[in-house]
């Protein structure tokens, strides 16, 4: 019955377990302040400015400072909708009610363009790296060039770094921990194969980095160097009768933004695998 679709409870159910079905969505900063309605609504990324070090004299006054706020504006410019007929005759012959099944896809698709929409921000990256021929035995190193470049624009080593990867240079990186890493239990556990400890960084693999020439071009940032907001408006989720069918309709619209903030926090690793020679 149309009486027993709540927009609220379905939009609700459109942002649930969002982490599970993303990759760069739940790497990336997502603290924001702002109404999300429509496009081109602004959120406002907070943060504050580093405090001033000054050289300490005894017997002299301290200089006190107020911290300025560093704010910065992310526009909400990406919209995505989905709009489906459900035939009546279909729905009698379910089990069962068809909506909750049509949200939960409708849901991995939203979460899916949302990530393809930031892993093409590999061109903003402050740094790029490209190497041909990646395979097992050069991988880490390989690695290591990109985490070196993250260091020398002062990440600091207590910050966690993630790597997004393509599976074909993701299957290089499971290599190369069964050949130099006696323990690889965690090897592919939940997406994340594997934290590589004497490089303190997470690596995940993801079907949506950009490939084009046999290159791909993966990733590696820390949480602030991207920011993403996104909100399913309850107003923009309906549930209603076609006009010129005898069938329901159900709708439902996705909005979203994402900004790279520091440039200097994320590299590009633009590598094209190779092949093995022996492992």
């Amino acid at each position: 019955m149309l009486s027993n679709f709540i927009p609220e409870v379905y939009s609700d159910l459109l942002m649930m377990d969002r982490d599970k079905e993303t990759v760069f969505a739940k790497l990336v900063n997502r603290d924001y302040e702002g109404e999300i309605s429509q496009m081109g609504d602004v959120v406002h990324i907070t943060g504050l400015q580093d405090p001033t070090i000054r050289g300490y004299t005894k017997g002299a006054t301290l200089v006190a400072e107020y911290l300025k706020d560093n704010t910065v504006d992310l526009v909400i410019d990406q919209a995505n909708y989905f709009n489906v007929l459900l035939d009546d005759m279909d729905k009698k012959q379910a089990a069962s009610d068809p909506t909750p099944e049509t949200i939960r896809r409708a849901r991995l698709g939203f979460a899916d363009k949302m990530d393809q929409y930031i892993a093409a921000m590999y061109g903003q990256a402050g740094t790029s790296i490209s190497h041909t021929q990646v395979v097992s035995s050069n991988v880490i190193s390989t690695l290591s060039s990109g985490l070196t470049k993250l260091r020398e624009n002062s990440v600091p080593t207590s910050e966690t770094v993630y790597l997004v990867a393509s599976p074909r240079i993701a299957e290089k990186i499971m290599l190369a921990e069964i050949v130099y890493d006696t323990d690889n239990s965690d090897t592919l556990n939940n997406g994340l194969i594997g934290r590589i400890k004497f490089l303190n960084m997470e690596v995940y693999t993801s079907v949506n980095i950009v490939s084009s020439n046999n290159v791909d071009y993966c990733m590696m940032f820390t949480k602030q160097a991207i920011s993403l907001a996104e909100q399913v408006p309850v107003g923009t989720i309906e549930k209603l009768r076609s006009p010129d069918t005898l069938a329901d309709i159900v709708r439902g619209f996705h909005l979203f933004g994402a900004k790279v903030l520091k440039p200097k926090e994320l590299v590009t690793l633009a590598l094209t695998p190779g092949k093995e020679s022996a492992i």
